[in-house]
């Protein structure tokens, strides 16, 4: 069921969506070494791309949206981690002309993972030089992610610093959906598309048959909307044009439902 709330506040929530991905299992062992690995790494996190539409139109709790801000920038904090291909970030605002409103842009690179511990082996000798330079590698790739993630902070501080107050005036979904269509272009990795709106469309000057999703699956987030039948022919509307111009799937959550973290890739 949808509902409206004006008492809703900070929540931690999301970008479960946002950004869980299909994992690819790494591993594997040397030959000829004198040594194997005896760890396996993290769980290898290919690159991701995030389009997220932050609905600053009169019509959406403005709540919802600070909400939403905080959970993405701790998300993307907490995904910058070793052994991951990366991420690429656009933040656009729909409003009465949302194309090529992007607030935010950044890219995480990729990091590589740990060097991998060897153990002893037939050759005491190669051993010994495999745990020397072992030693010496984890330092610097400690530090480096270090360094990575203080600089991801810095951009996702200033998302969680964004200010948004509502403006009257119409509601451009199309515009966003334009943006994302030009970010995903470019990107061969997995591709997510967020959306915190009620989906109160009424300009359609982006609206063509060029949008392209890529296969990009899409998140409604804090769905918000006060009669249901209305609710139910809108989201079909909108689920039949997410597909239509290349969405792998589509779900819509409402705010109760958002908060409680139920929705997974």
């Amino acid at each position: 069921m949808y509902t409206l709330s004006k008492k809703q506040g900070r929540v931690t929530v999301l970008l479960y969506t946002v950004l869980l991905v299909l994992l690819c299992a790494c591993g594997g062992n040397s030959s000829g070494s004198g040594f194997i690995p005896v760890s396996t790494p993290a769980p290898y996190r290919p690159l991701i791309a995030v389009n997220i539409c932050l609905d600053d139109t009169a019509s959406y709790p403005p709540e919802f949206i600070q909400a939403i801000q905080h959970t993405l920038a701790d998300r993307i904090d907490a995904m910058t981690q070793l052994n991951t291909g990366g991420m690429d970030v656009f933040v656009t605002v729909i409003a009465a002309s949302s194309f090529q409103n992007d607030v935010i842009a950044f890219s995480v690179p990729a990091i590589p993972a740990l060097p991998v511990k060897p153990v002893p082996g037939s050759d005491p000798y190669k051993y010994a030089k495999a745990m020397s330079d072992y030693k010496k590698a984890i330092p610097g790739a400690l530090n480096q992610l270090k360094a990575m993630q203080a600089q991801v902070k810095v951009q996702t501080d200033k998302l969680r610093n964004l200010h948004f107050n509502g403006v009257a005036g119409g509601t451009d979904i199309f515009g966003c959906l334009a943006d994302a269509s030009q970010h995903f272009s470019h990107i061969t990795g997995n591709k997510l598309l967020l959306i915190a709106s009620d989906l109160q469309n009424n300009v359609t000057t982006q609206e063509t048959n060029t949008l392209n999703l890529y296969g990009a699956p899409v998140r409604v987030v804090y769905r918000v909307c006060e009669v249901v039948s209305s609710c139910q022919a809108n989201d079909a509307f909108w689920k039949q044009t997410f597909l239509h111009h290349g969405a792998s799937s589509v779900r819509f959550y409402d705010p109760a439902e958002s908060q409680a973290e139920k929705v997974s890739i």
